[in-house]
C-alpha cells in the first residue's frame, strides 16, 4: 500500500536519518531485541507457575475470542516508538494499522473522554504517596470497564491475529487466563481467573535515545503509535524533558534536504 498522507510519508522518511535518526534506529533495534527477551521470560515464568498449579492457559497468539484485545492498553513511549519502528519494517502491517485505525477512531469522542480522565487520574495519583482508594479503583477498574463496553477491537487485531505480536505492549503480556477458553467469550456469564505479572522493570525504564525521561511516559497505545507516525518529531517535542528534539532533528542536513 502506498502511503498517501504526506505528513505520514514525511515523518517516515525523517525517522532514522542523520546522527539523531541513526541513534534512534540503533536504540530501537536493541530495544526490540531486549523486549523480546523480556516477553519470553514473562511467558516462561507464567507457564511454570501454571504447570506447578496443574492448570492450563488458553492464552496464545490467535486466540479465537481475543477478548483481551478490547481492553484499554497502556504502553510507554519507548514501546510505542518500537512498534512504529516495527511497522516501518513491515509495509503490509503498517497499511493494515492505518486502515483499522480509521475504524477504531470512529468512537474517538468516547475513547478520548476516557483517555483524558485516565491521564488526569494518573497525574493525581502520582502526586500522592498513598493515593486515595477511590481514585485507584477508578483508574484500575472503572475506566477499564467503561472502555471495554465500547467494544473497540485493537487496531492491530486482524482476523483474531495480533499483527505486532513480536513487539506487543508488555501490558498485553502481563495477564494470563487460567480458566477454559469458553470463559473468555463475551457471551460468558462468568469471568475467567486471571494471573498478573508484577514488577516489570522494562515498563518503568526512563532511558531514551535523546535524553533520559523525567518520568516513564504512558499513553493509550494505538493513539501513541498513531501520533508518532502522523506527527513525528513534532509530537515528541511536546514531551517534557525532550522539548528540543524537533529543533535538533531539523538541524540535521540529511533531514533538511528531505522533500515529499
Amino acid at each position: 500500500m502506498e502511503i498517501v498522507d504526506k505528513s505520514i510519508a514525511l515523518n517516515r522518511k525523517m525517522a532514522y536519518v542523520g546522527k539523531l535518526g541513526k541513534r534512534r534506529e540503533l536504540f530501537y533495534q536493541n530495544y526490540i531485541k531486549e523486549k523480546k527477551e523480556c516477553i519470553e521470560a514473562i511467558t516462561q515464568k507464567f507457564l511454570k507457575e501454571i504447570e506447578n498449579e496443574s492448570k492450563i492457559t488458553p492464552c496464545k497468539q490467535g486466540c479465537v475470542h481475543s477478548t483481551c484485545c478490547n481492553e484499554y492498553v497502556d504502553a510507554n513511549l519507548q514501546e510505542c516508538e518500537a512498534i512504529v519502528y516495527y511497522l516501518y519494517q513491515n509495509e503490509n502491517i503498517l497499511a493494515a494499522f492505518l486502515k483499522n485505525y480509521e475504524i477504531w477512531r470512529q468512537k474517538e469522542k468516547e475513547t478520548f473522554e476516557i483517555y483524558k480522565e485516565r491521564e488526569t487520574l494518573r497525574r493525581e495519583i502520582r502526586a500522592f504517596k498513598k493515593p486515595p482508594i477511590q481514585k485507584m479503583e477508578r483508574f484500575k477498574h472503572g475506566l477499564q470497564e467503561q472502555y471495554y463496553k465500547l467494544n473497540l477491537s485493537c487496531p492491530f487485531l486482524d482476523n483474531n491475529q495480533c499483527l505486532i505480536y513480536e513487539v506487543r505492549p508488555l501490558m498485553c503480556v502481563a495477564y494470563y487466563s487460567i480458566d477454559p477458553m469458553e470463559l473468555c467469550s463475551p457471551l460468558s456469564t462468568k469471568m475467567p481467573k486471571i494471573k498478573q505479572a508484577y514488577d516489570i522493570p522494562f515498563l518503568s525504564d526512563r532511558i531514551f535515545y535523546y535524553a533520559k525521561l523525567d518520568l516513564p511516559l504512558f499513553t493509550l497505545m494505538p493513539l501513541g503509535v498513531y501520533r508518532i507516525i502522523s506527527e513525528g518529531y513534532s509530537y515528541l517535542s511536546t514531551i517534557h524533558g525532550i522539548g528540543n528534539i524537533k529543533n535538533d532533528a531539523m538541524r540535521e542536513p540529511e533531514i533538511a534536504s528531505i522533500k515529499i
